[in-house]
């Protein structure tokens, strides 16, 4: 099992039980812009796409179910019932890198980074022990505080990224509780307003890198 393959070429740790692969590309940029984030001049020197795909080893096991056909007598009480399950064996453990979220990030080498997201799925939880689990409907905070951590040194010392850009909301939180959550959270990350021209659905926060 490799988890790396033509599109993913780098793979790391962020802590016990999460990893990244990791997708460098160059960019040249389009005339669409990214104005709610970054002034023009700021996206035309962006040289560089950074996609970073967080994953979990997850085991997904091959079972072997032995079935005795329902007898007539079993079929009288309980019509629908074709037959019983009266052994199992697992025949294989097949172990798999599941995707637990997303980030993304477009920038210039030495300069300005727009920071576009960085997220992890609902539902998805790590464990102190490092094991995942699947189930519900709230974030893990502390984990994605970890992947935030990790992307932004990664921007940093591979590419000399000094400042980052983000907006202060995402459509994942839009309309919910974790709105204002989430926004508390970029300030506990260090990241403060920024204003920029336009009347935009999201608001730009920066973070200067020491």
């Amino acid at each position: 099992m490799s988890a790396l393959d033509e599109y993913w070429s780098e793979f790391y740790e962020v802590c016990s039980g999460l990893c990244v692969k990791v997708h460098v590309d160059s960019y040249k940029p389009s005339g669409l812009g990214m104005d709610d984030l970054v002034e023009r001049d700021i996206y035309n020197s962006f040289d560089t796409y950074v996609h970073v795909r967080p994953v979990v080893l997850w085991a997904s096991p091959t079972v072997m179910l032995l079935i005795r056909r329902a007898s007539e007598e079993e079929k009288a009480k309980e019509p629908s019932l074709i037959g019983r399950v009266v052994g199992s064996q697992v025949l294989r453990q097949n172990i798999e890198f599941r995707q637990v979220g997303n980030a993304q990030a477009w920038l210039k080498r030495g300069g300005y980074c727009a920071l576009w997201e960085c997220f992890l799925y609902r539902g998805f939880r790590l464990g102190e022990d490092g094991v995942p689990s699947f189930g519900g409907s709230e974030f893990d905070w502390k984990t994605l505080e970890k992947l935030w951590l990790w992307f932004e040194n990664y921007l940093k010392t591979k590419f000399k990224v000094h400042t980052l850009y983000t907006h202060d909301g995402d459509a994942l939180y839009e309309g919910t509780p974790d709105e204002d959550r989430y926004r508390e959270f970029l300030k506990g990350l260090g990241y403060r307003y920024k204003p920029i021209a336009g009347n935009w659905r999201f608001k730009r926060m920066a973070k200067h890198l020491a």
